[in-house]
Formats: C-alpha cells, structure tokens, sequence
C-alpha cells in the first residue's frame, strides 16, 4: 500500500473565513475511505458520511453542496488516478474490488507504520469499524 495521505477536500475548502477548519476532518477522514476502497455501495456510504459530517458541524447548506459535488464526481469519465476509489492500493487492483480481512491487516500495519496527524483516534476507531462490517456483510461485491 501507498502511505495514506489527505488533500483535505479536494479544492473545496475546508471551513469557513471566520473558522477555516470547520469541517478539515470531515474530509480527512472521508479521504481515508478513499483510500481503502472496497465495494461501490461503501464508496456511497463514505460521501454520506461526508455529508453527515460536514452537516454536524452546522454547515448544511454547504453539506449539501459538497454531497452533490462528489456524487457528480462519481460519474465524472476523468478521474484523477492519486483520487480514485481504493488509491492505496499498489497491487493493480480495479475499483470497487471487495476487501478482504488480509486487506484489513495491510490497511491497519500501514496506519500504525505512519500515522497520520489528521486521523484522530476517534475517527480511526469508526473507519475500522465501518470496515470490519463492510468485509463481514459483504465479501463479494455487488456490481449495482
């Protein structure tokens, strides 16, 4: 695997003029989901995550905004390849590749091999989770 790295929200930013990293973890963590990867409907779930998160933090006008930005995305033809779906992964894999629970352990060794000062522990801790429950619920991906 690639070491995980976050561009934030991808040329959107992060907070507002009078609190700029408003919501600067909401797209961290979201990014984190990205690099993992794993089935197309988990890809759905993390841009409602995002959506949720940035909501939380009282900016739903812009939670909406940035929910649509990234599901249009999502059909866009061109993709930027250090962007896409599971960009971790280092093995040539294809989008939307189901993960497996070795997956788990490469993503968990690189984690901890180099932490990340954007991941809080909190947000560690879900993403895992979220992930352990993607793999149990869901081993062979389904194309829809």
């Amino acid at each position: 695997m690639k070491p995980f790295e976050t561009n934030y929200c991808t040329a959107f930013p992060t907070g507002t003029k009078t609190n700029p990293d408003q919501w600067k973890h909401c797209c961290a963590e979201h990014d984190l989901y990205f690099w993992a990867g794993g089935c197309k409907k988990y890809r759905v779930e993390a841009d409602k995550r995002l959506m949720d998160c940035v909501e939380s933090t009282g900016a739903r006008k812009i939670a909406f905004l940035m929910h649509l930005g990234v599901r249009i995305g999502s059909y866009s033809p061109f993709k930027i390849k250090e962007e896409r779906w599971g960009n971790g992964w280092l093995d040539g894999r294809r989008d939307f590749d189901p993960l497996k629970f070795e997956d788990l352990i490469a993503i968990e060794t690189e984690l901890q091999a180099r932490p990340s000062m954007d991941i809080t522990p909190e947000i560690l801790a879900r993403f895992f989770t979220n992930l352990n429950s993607q793999i149990r619920e869901n081993p062979v991906c389904d194309l829809k």
